[in-house]
């Protein structure tokens, strides 16, 4: 009776042993080969950079012929140099990159163009630098341009959005509806934002206010699908994650009454 017993109990024991070692055996083969796929599907992977020692953006460098890498202003009496032109180079590896710095490019070379103008005349001058900011594994980069006879001149904007997980450009649309717009509530918005920097020029009445206020609607329409480096909608992320938009106003005031200056709106 005793040796049943005890064949029992070491029986029961025996199946006990065999049930915890195939269930360790079933979680390190199977259950941990699940939680090792999940992890690397959520893992983020982005797009490689063309040079992995150099960060995201950083000044480009491009040869040049000028006669003199300085001069100075007979306007303001200060000295202005080749080196003031700083452009970004964006180091990632994608077709849409490629484009994006072959543009940015010929930004710089018509810069420098200018400058020599300037090296003759020594009146006008003609500077150049840039931000840039990653918020959501998109990468934005906005070089400024100014020149002019003073310091004071209006500034030029360019915008470039790069998707660090694509590669690819942002799409103005993608990045509106990507905080909650959809193209008609962000024109709304925009309208909103024109009409509140116009209220600030004399308008004869509120009919020419809104004239002009539909007017310029008008440009920003035109500018979303335009591929003129030079007259097109700008847009980015800044490093509070706010959304700007830079299109061209304008306004009775205006030097060019056509093509008119650009502004650059916060979308709250």
């Amino acid at each position: 009776m005793v040796n049943n017993m005890s064949k029992f109990i070491i029986g029961v024991g025996v199946l006990v042993v065999i049930i915890i070692g195939g269930f360790y055996i079933y979680e390190q083969l199977f259950l941990n080969d699940r939680v090792k796929t999940t992890e690397s599907d959520n893992k983020t992977s982005l797009i490689s950079k063309k040079f992995s020692d150099k960060d995201y953006v950083y000044d480009a460098s491009y040869d040049y012929d000028i006669d003199s890498n300085s001069y100075v202003s007979l306007s303001d009496n200060v000295t202005y140099s080749v080196d003031d032109i700083k452009v970004a180079y964006i180091n990632v590896d994608s077709l849409d990159c490629n484009k994006v710095n072959n543009e940015i490019k010929g930004l710089f070379d018509d810069l420098v163009k200018d400058f020599k103008v300037n090296l003759e005349d020594k009146v006008w001058f003609v500077s150049s630098s840039y931000k840039w900011y990653i918020n959501d594994d998109k990468l934005y980069v906005v070089i400024e341009v100014k020149g002019g006879s003073t310091y004071e001149a209006n500034p030029r904007y360019y915008t470039y959005g790069i998707d660090l997980k694509s590669g690819d450009l942002i799409d103005y649309k993608d990045a509106y509806v990507s905080i909650g717009y959809t193209k008609d509530s962000i024109d709304t918005k925009l309208e909103e934002l024109v009409l509140g920097k116009l209220k600030g020029n004399n308008f004869e009445s509120d009919d020419e206010l809104m004239k002009y206020v539909s007017k310029n609607m008008d440009i920003y329409n035109s500018l979303i699908d335009s591929d003129d480096r030079e007259y097109r909608l700008g847009f980015y992320f800044d490093e509070n994650n706010k959304f700007n938009i830079v299109t061209y106003i304008v306004s009775p005031i205006s030097k060019d009454l056509k093509k008119g200056e650009q502004v650059i709106f916060v979308v709250e």
